[in-house]
């Protein structure tokens, strides 16, 4: 993780670089690992809290895999968006409803 934080501060555009699995950049990433210290990283960087990775933002992902402490963290972020829908039509409010109403979430092994 420190080599991401360094590679981050050192060239900011290596932000974008995505993996070959999935196609996410780290955020997505760190999102569904559950890696809470590169999540609150991002956050106080404002670029990085913003992306959107397959039609989720970060946000989204924190809601679909039940991360309460990522989802306070980057929803502690001014500059995150309520509104933005995902892939799938749903703001991130209408996720979490949809996740309590129906449909279990979590992250699987394979987004892991």
């Amino acid at each position: 993780m420190k080599a991401v934080i360094v590679m981050l501060e050192k060239y900011p555009s290596c932000a974008t670089l995505r993996d070959q699995r999935k196609g996410r950049t780290f955020l997505p990433n760190a999102v569904t690992r559950g890696n809470r210290a590169l999540v609150a990283f991002a956050c106080r960087n404002p670029e990085f809290a913003l992306r959107i990775a397959h039609g989720n933002t970060a946000l989204h992902l924190a809601v679909y895999c039940m991360d309460q402490p990522i989802f306070t963290c980057l929803f502690q972020n001014r500059r995150v968006r309520l509104d933005l829908t995902n892939k799938d039509g749903l703001t991130v409010l209408a996720l979490a409803f949809h996740n309590l109403h129906g449909r279990q979430g979590g992250c699987s092994s394979s987004d892991r």
